[in-house]
């Protein structure tokens, strides 16, 4: 893998894992599905059948909007809660890995992303600018819409009873490490050679700051110790825990 792809990767790679991106990318896919009515509705065609729940569109989506906001918020405290409880009888990885539960982030998104849905599809009705055939398509979307949050609602309600627990959390950690050791066994030392015994320091490379090695970039390393002619040898790996002078 190149040296540029492996960063921009590692990048992505960590900005998703992220909780305000997964729940921007839901708010703006809900802000994107409320205007879909107003995009299509010149395709439905009047009729009789465009009547169907176009009466009743405002109501659902005003009790939408009221509900995803509590949910969101009771959700967003219960998780609050369970990285407190992680971060004061386990250690700062695992609370890390709490945080970056990709199933609990899903969830608090889908429910901020339908309260968007739903407030930005109750302007945009108090404008009347979705017209019979737009309110039609506006109710089919938020009956999709509801039958999402209902799949998303079920799924939560089973992730609450271990979200936190030593049990759940001690589980996260285990298929961590089993991720980093097949790794490992797949490319040991990163497909690197060993560190000769005999190897003379001539020169320490130590850091500056206190933290975790997150990243290795062997490529470019790779690169620089050809053109310099160096012979270049780690004594610490990702994941270690380093501070100057070390």
């Amino acid at each position: 893998m190149k040296s540029s792809a492996t960063k921009t990767y590692y990048f992505l790679r960590r900005m998703t894992r992220r909780m305000w991106f997964r729940a921007s990318t839901y708010a703006v896919i809900g802000v994107a599905t409320a205007f879909l009515a107003l995009i299509g509705r010149d395709l439905v065609p009047l009729g009789e059948f465009t009547k169907i729940g176009s009466n009743a569109v405002g109501n659902i989506l005003g009790i939408l909007a009221s509900s995803m906001l509590a949910v969101a918020t009771f959700s967003l405290s219960i998780m609050v809660t369970a990285f407190g409880n992680v971060s004061s009888g386990a250690t700062p990885r695992a609370s890390r890995l709490l945080i970056e539960n990709q199933s609990a982030q899903r969830a608090v998104a889908t429910f901020i992303g339908a309260f968007l849905y739903s407030i930005v599809g109750l302007i945009a009705l108090t404008t009347g600018a979705y017209g019979e055939q737009g309110r039609f398509l506006l109710f089919i979307v938020t009956v999709l819409v509801i039958v999402i949050i209902v799949a998303t609602l079920i799924r939560w309600v089973d992730q609450l009873a271990t979200l936190g627990r030593v049990g759940d959390t001690i589980s996260q950690i285990e298929r961590a490490t089993r991720e980093v050791i097949s790794s490992l066994k797949t490319q040991p030392r990163f497909g690197a050679c060993p560190l000769p015994s005999d190897f003379p320091r001539t020169h320490a490379l130590v850091g500056e700051q206190v933290g975790y090695i997150n990243f290795i970039d062997v490529a470019e390393l790779e690169k620089f110790c050809e053109k310099q002619n160096l012979r270049l040898y780690f004594e610490t790996l990702t994941g270690n825990f380093v501070y100057p002078q070390q």
